[in-house]
C-alpha cells in the first residue's frame, strides 16, 4: 500500500474498502502460514518505507507515524476478528 490519498469523495470509501479488504488477506494468509498477526520487523520496515516515501512529499515523521498506527490497529482488530471466525 502506498502512502494513502486523499482525493475527497466516493475514492475515500474505497481507500477504507481496500484497507479491509487488505487487511482481510493478511489474516488468510498468516493463518494458511501460521503466522502471528503482529509481525514487529515487519511493522518497522513498513514503517521506515513509508516515512522515507513521506519525506520525499515532504510530510512529517510524526504525522506518518500516527496514520500509520491507525491503520495497522485497525488491521490488527480485523485480523483477529477474521482468525477467531
Amino acid at each position: 500500500m502506498a502512502i494513502l490519498k486523499s482525493s475527497g469523495g466516493d475514492e475515500n470509501e474505497n481507500d477504507y474498502e481496500q484497507v479491509v479488504l487488505s487487511a482481510n488477506d493478511a489474516a488468510v494468509l498468516k493463518d494458511q502460514n501460521k503466522l502471528t498477526i503482529f509481525q514487529i520487523e515487519r511493522w518497522f520496515e513498513i514503517l521506515k518505507t513509508r516515512k522515507k516515501y513521506a519525506n520525499n512529499l515532504n510530510l512529517d515523521d510524526e504525522f506518518i507515524t500516527e496514520i500509520f498506527d491507525l491503520i495497522h490497529k485497525y488491521s490488527i482488530l480485523i485480523q483477529t476478528k477474521n482468525m477467531r471466525q
